[in-house]
C-alpha cells in the first residue's frame, strides 16, 4: 500500500483493481463472430476508401492491408468502417444493396457504441474519435426498419416503406458531442495547432497531421450541424483557421481531401466571426441583413481564392458547399462550363435547355455523408418556398412581394424558366439516389422534394419524374400548385426527424413559420451558408 500513488479517486481505485477492465474486443470483431469473412472485410474496407473516405476524410489514407490491422489495433473503428462499406455492397448483378449480414453488423455496431458510452481511460484514443466521427456521418438504418426491410426482401414484398436512417439533429449532436469531449481530453487542438504555428518547428510528423486532420473534421461537422439543425455549436475554429493553409501545404497532406477540408475550416471561421460579431445565438440565428451582407462578401472572397486552389482537383465542382442554385446545378451535365460563373440575377449566365442529371456525378455523390441529403433537400424547399412566398420570380430574380402567403396565387412556373428546370433536376436527382440502394438516406427526403416540386410543377409524377398528362394545359389555364401540396410539404418536414429551420421564413417553425418574410436570399438565390 505504501507504493500506491494517490490521485483522483477513480484513478486510485482503478489502480487497486476495484474497477473492471474492458475485455470486449473479441465480442466486437465481426470476423471472430463469423459475421464477415476476411475477404468480405477487406472488400468492405476497399469500398469505404474508394468511395466514402473523401466525403469524411478523418482517416489517413491506407491500403486494405493497413485497414485490416485496425481489427486488432482498434476494433470499434474497424467495425465502423466495415459497416459503412457493407452498406454499399455490390451484388454479382452490379446492383448496389446490402451485405447479407448487414443486420448482424449493425447489431455489433450498436453494442460497440454502447460500450464507447461507458469507456475506460484506455478507450479514449484518437481512433475512438475517428470511429465516433464516422458513425455520426454514416449512421445505419434503425434496426427495426432494417429487420422489416430484410424480411420484406426475403418475402418479395415491395409495398412497405424503405428503412429510415437514424440520422437526425439530436443523434448527430450527441455523438459529435462525445467525440468533441474526447478530443478536448486528448488535446489535438492544442498539440497539433502549436506544432503548425511555430515557424522554427522540426519537421511535421504523420502524427501531427493526423491530430490536426481530426480536429479539422470535428470543427466542420460541428458547424455544419449547427447550420442544418440550429443546435448550438461547441468549438472555436479560430486557431485551426490560422494554421489551415500551412497544414494543407505539407508534403504529408492528403490531396485533395486535406485542401478541401482546410477550405471548409475557413468557411467555418467566417461563420464563427459573423456569429460573434453580431451577438448571434450559438445556433447561428437569427439572421439580420447587415450580418448576411457582410458574410456574403467574405464568402465571395473565399470563393475567389478556392476556385483557383481547387479547380484542378477531381470532382471538386461536386464536392464543395454551394448556394441553393449551385448545389443542384453541380449535379447536372452543364456543370463544368457554368458552375463558377453563375449569377442568379443575370439570366444570361445560366445554360439554356433542360438541366439533365449527371448520372456519374449522382452515383459518386450517393456515398456522401448523411447530412448531404439534408442540404440537398433544403435547397429545393428553400427555392420553392421563396417562389411561393413571392420573394423570387421564376428566373430567381428578387421581387419581395408584400402579400401574405394565404393571399398569394400559387405560382405558375413555365417549363423554360430557371426555377422549373432546377426543381425538375432536383426531383430527378432524388429519384436517382433512391435507386442506388434500398436503404439510402435519400428515401427519407424524396417525398419532401416531390411535394416541393409539385408546388411549381403541377401534376408531376413522383415515380417517373415526368410531367403528368394535362400539365401544360393546366398551366395555360392558370392552375398551379395548391394548398394541399403546401400542407403536405409542411407535414413531411415535421415528420422527417430534423428540426428544419423554418424561422428563416419568419415565426417559430411549422406552417406559420414558413409563412413569414424571407431573410437571407443571397446573390445566388440560396441562403448563402453552405446550402
Amino acid at each position: 500500500m505504501s507504493t500506491i500513488k494517490l490521485g483522483a479517486p477513480i484513478a486510485t481505485l482503478r489502480s487497486l483493481g476495484a474497477l473492471p477492465a474492458n475485455g470486449s474486443e473479441s465480442m466486437l470483431d465481426p470476423i471472430a463472430q463469423s459475421v464477415l469473412s476476411v475477404l468480405d472485410a477487406q472488400r468492405a474496407i476497399k469500398i469505404f476508401f474508394d468511395h466514402c473516405h473523401s466525403f469524411g476524410p478523418v482517416l489517413d489514407k491506407v491500403s486494405v492491408n493497413d485497414g485490416m490491422r485496425l481489427r486488432h489495433q482498434n476494433p470499434p473503428l474497424f467495425l465502423t468502417i466495415c459497416t459503412i462499406g457493407a452498406r454499399y455492397w455490390d451484388s454479382p448483378l452490379r446492383e448496389r444493396g446490402l451485405h447479407p449480414s448487414f443486420l448482424e453488423l449493425t447489431t455489433l455496431l450498436d453494442i460497440t457504441i454502447q460500450l464507447i458510452l461507458r469507456p475506460m481511460p484506455s478507450d479514449v484514443t484518437l481512433d475512438s474519435i475517428r470511429a465516433l466521427l464516422l458513425y455520426a456521418q454514416w449512421m445505419p438504418p434503425s434496426r427495426e426498419h432494417l429487420f422489416r426491410a430484410t424480411k420484406r426482401s426475403s418475402e418479395g414484398s415491395e409495398n412497405q416503406r424503405a428503412p429510415r436512417s437514424r440520422y437526425n439533429d439530436i443523434s448527430a449532436w450527441a455523438v459529435l458531442g462525445l467525440a468533441q469531449r474526447y478530443a478536448l481530453f486528448l488535446g489535438p487542438d492544442r498539440l497539433s495547432v502549436l506544432r503548425f504555428q511555430d515557424p522554427h518547428t522540426e519537421s511535421i510528423t504523420p502524427t501531427d497531421m493526423a491530430r490536426l486532420r481530426i480536429w479539422h473534421n470535428l470543427i466542420t461537422c460541428d458547424c455544419n450541424l449547427m447550420l442544418t439543425s440550429g443546435l448550438p455549436a461547441s468549438l472555436d475554429p479560430s486557431s485551426a483557421v490560422r494554421v489551415g493553409r500551412t497544414f494543407s501545404e505539407q508534403q504529408l497532406a492528403q490531396l485533395p481531401e486535406d485542401k478541401r477540408v482546410t477550405a471548409l475550416v475557413e468557411l467555418v471561421g467566417i461563420t464563427h466571426r459573423a456569429m460573434m460579431g453580431r451577438e448571434w445565438d450559438l445556433g447561428g440565428r437569427p439572421l439580420d441583413l447587415v450580418s448576411l451582407k457582410k458574410i456574403n462578401v467574405e464568402f465571395d472572397d473565399w470563393l475567389n481564392i478556392y476556385v483557383h486552389r481547387l479547380k484542378d482537383t477531381p470532382h471538386q465542382h461536386n464536392a464543395l458547399p454551394f448556394t441553393s442554385v449551385r448545389i443542384l446545378l453541380a449535379l447536372s451535365h452543364t456543370t463544368p462550363a457554368y458552375i463558377w460563373s453563375l449569377a442568379s440575377q443575370d439570366v444570361n449566365t445560366f445554360p439554356v435547355g433542360p438541366f439533365e442529371m449527371n448520372v456519374e456525378a449522382v452515383e459518386r455523390l450517393s456515398y456522401a455523408v448523411d447530412y448531404t441529403w439534408i442540404s440537398l433537400a433544403f435547397s429545393v424547399v428553400f427555392l420553392v418556398l421563396c417562389r411561393v412566398r413571392g420573394v423570387i420570380n421564376d428566373d430567381l430574380s428578387i421581387t419581395l412581394a408584400e402579400s401574405p402567403i394565404d393571399k398569394l396565387a400559387y405560382p405558375i412556373v413555365h417549363p423554360s424558366s430557371i426555377l422549373y428546370r432546377l426543381v425538375h433536376l432536383a426531383h430527378q436527382i432524388f429519384l436517382g439516389l433512391c435507386q442506388t440502394s434500398p436503404i439510402h438516406p435519400a428515401h427519407d427526403y424524396e417525398p419532401i422534394v416531390s411535394n416541393a416540386a409539385a408546388l411549381v410543377i403541377p401534376l408531376l409524377d413522383p415515380q417517373q419524374g415526368t410531367l403528368g398528362e394535362g400539365t401544360l394545359a393546366g398551366m395555360e389555364d392558370g392552375q398551379g400548385g395548391d394548398q394541399g401540396n403546401l400542407q403536405g410539404l409542411f407535414d413531411l418536414l415535421s415528420s422527417s426527424g430534423m428540426d428544419w429551420p423554418g424561422y428563416l421564413f419568419g415565426g417559430d417553425g411549422g406552417e406559420q413559420g414558413w409563412s413569414g418574410g424571407v431573410d437571407g436570399v443571397d446573390n445566388e438565390g440560396g441562403n448563402g451558408i453552405w446550402t
